[in-house]
């Protein structure tokens, strides 16, 4: 087994797999003499030009017409992988006039990183040359840049909805009705108003790693920024209601400004080519580092006073700083003070069922479970947004072997597993929940066969969604 395979690279595999075929006349035996799958092999056969049948030349036919895999796979009812199988090993052609989708996120992922690690490199070396006393570098906390040394198996419920699909935001009851019959029809939605998904995460997984979990559970590419935040009612209960509350938990919790936080999180993007879904579950699979990209506790801290964010609060409120409230903060900011740090640890942030909450927390000691639910906002345009919570019953009617099967993935390979899914992938650019329910109606899918409307396929198709609905266990 695991002959290594750039096939069109290895003429004398293709030429030991042909001789071998010469004599066998088998493909299933050549694939097992070679240790290869047989689609592997048949492709080889083809490249090497010995297989010949009738649906191999249909789909050569096709191929030589320009169509791609997926239409081809619609002609011929065939899965564009094994469409793929039917094709010859082809050498990448690159500096092409005409670049595909694909290309051009690579180049806008290699862009954004770029100029992403180049601030960020700017922003450290401005920091390390800062004049602060020796006594206070030796001030940095000692859950800052460590690794858990022991870790246990975390159930969270990630609940996708959209809180305007409301009355009061303007939808008239038949529309909210029409709305919830797509989702719960078309969607698999359980209520018409609410994509779930229960996974099972090392409890020492921060957020920012969570956020890779998170963008691949629902379909997402990491194509726009995201943030993580508490409802409004938490906010105010955990700053106590006053701007010194909120101030004093910058580089504990929250981040000193949004654009601080972007600066950071964005050298993380490096995707560059390949399975945009095997990039992502590389960055959630651990051992997780908690100051890996995201600036440090004093570093915000830092930016916090050189930037004299508390005086351009009180400017905007005109009155002293300490005098303001943690509402007027946030009406002058809009969301902007609201925005959690990633270096946490979800272990010691996100309390489950009905424990017990902290009152008070301490910069050095670092934070600890201080809420029941937290949320998570990708797309400031269309305004994704998912509940990440801790209930009871989460994973309940999980099958008992593919429980113990999913524990033992999350045991040997530190990574996230999904339990039970309810609600199809969503699509990148489409509008937000309420797009892509416009989506599904025009498009009609039923159970896993999308059956109108080829152009909007292929548009869906070229934004990452995928035609085959995953099941819970291939989603992560």
């Amino acid at each position: 087994m695991g002959t290594p395979i750039n096939c069109f690279l290895d003429e004398e595999l293709i030429s030991n797999a042909c001789s071998l075929y010469g004599k066998l006349k088998s493909v299933k035996k050549v694939a097992s003499e070679f240790g290869l799958s047989i689609e592997k092999t048949r492709k080889i056969l083809i490249t090497g030009g010995l297989y010949n049948t009738k649906k191999s030349r249909k789909v050569a036919k096709f191929h030589a017409e320009g169509l791609s895999n997926e239409k081809i796979g619609r002609k011929l009812k065939m899965q564009p992988k094994v469409v793929s199988s039917y094709l010859p090993y082809e050498k990448t052609m690159y500096n092409l006039a005409v670049k595909s989708d694909n290309a051009k996120r690579c180049e806008l992922y290699q862009k954004r990183s770029k100029t992403a690690r180049k601030q960020m490199h700017e922003l450290w070396a401005t920091l390390e040359s800062s004049s602060v006393p020796a006594t206070q570098r030796r001030e940095e906390p000692l859950w800052w840049r460590t690794r858990s040394l022991t870790w246990t198996p975390v159930k969270l419920r990630l609940s996708l909805s959209d809180e305007r699909f409301t009355t009061a935001n303007g939808y008239s009851p038949s529309q909210l009705h029409d709305i919830r019959y797509v989702l719960k029809r078309y969607g698999g939605s359980p209520d018409g108003h609410i994509l779930t998904r229960d996974i099972i995460v090392p409890s020492d997984i921060t957020l920012h790693y969570l956020h890779y979990v998170i963008q691949r559970a629902f379909g997402w590419q990491g194509r726009h920024r995201h943030k993580y935040f508490f409802s409004d009612e938490d906010f105010m209960r955990i700053v106590q209601g006053t701007a010194t509350g909120w101030a004093a938990l910058v580089g504990c919790l929250f981040e000193c400004d949004q654009n601080f936080y972007d600066r950071n999180c964005l050298g993380d993007n490096d995707f560059g080519s390949g399975s945009i879904r095997s990039w992502q579950r590389k960055k959630y699979t651990g051992p997780y580092v908690s100051g890996e990209w995201v600036a440090s506790p004093l570093a915000c801290r830092r930016m916090f006073e050189q930037q004299h964010v508390a005086d351009r609060f009180s400017e905007k409120i005109q009155k002293p700083f300490n005098d303001c409230t943690a509402a007027e903060l946030l009406r002058v900011s809009g969301t902007d003070v609201n925005v959690l740090m990633e270096n946490l640890r979800l272990e010691n942030l996100l309390a489950k069922g009905n424990d017990l909450l902290t009152t008070t927390l301490s910069f050095k000691k670092g934070p600890r479970p201080i809420t029941r639910t937290l949320y998570y906002m990708y797309d400031f345009t269309d305004r994704w947004t998912v509940k990440v919570s801790r209930p009871l019953d989460c994973g309940k009617g999980v099958n008992g072997k593919w429980r113990q099967t999913a524990e033992n993935i999350l045991a040997k390979q530190h990574r996230a597993v999904c339990l039970t899914k309810h609600g199809r992938v969503v699509i990148d650019d489409i509008g937000g929940l309420e797009g892509f329910t416009t989506f599904l109606a025009r498009l009609k899918v039923y159970g896993n066969k999308p059956v109108n409307s080829k152009e909007l396929i292929d548009q869906a198709i070229s934004k990452g969604w995928r035609i085959r609905e995953p099941s819970a266990r291939k989603l992560l």
